[in-house]
């Protein structure tokens, strides 16, 4: 996954030094730890867009069994960012 995240970030920097980083938050896909990795790549400072999954009809008929975050874990996971020294908000 490190790798993976690596790669997204340095494509974003080279493209422009006005960037947005956003990421959607799946509850059984994404975990805590995950937070840890993505905040180290990205570096303290940065911003960060945090959106919750939403459950229903997706074109992977896989991911209509996962479930929508709750607000509580959304919240969480935005502290979790902040923590580690990257400015988090819920879109």
């Amino acid at each position: 996954m490190c790798a993976k995240i690596e790669e997204a970030v340095g494509i974003i920097r080279n493209q422009s030094p006005r960037r947005q980083f956003r990421t959607t938050w799946v509850p059984g896909i994404n975990n805590l730890e995950e937070i840890d990795e993505m905040a180290r790549v990205l570096g303290a400072g940065e911003s960060l867009l945090l959106t919750g999954f939403r459950s229903g009809n997706t074109l992977d008929p896989r991911w209509r069994q996962l479930r929508s975050p709750t607000q509580s874990e959304l919240h969480e996971v935005c502290q979790r960012f902040e923590d580690l020294g990257i400015h988090a908000t819920l879109f």
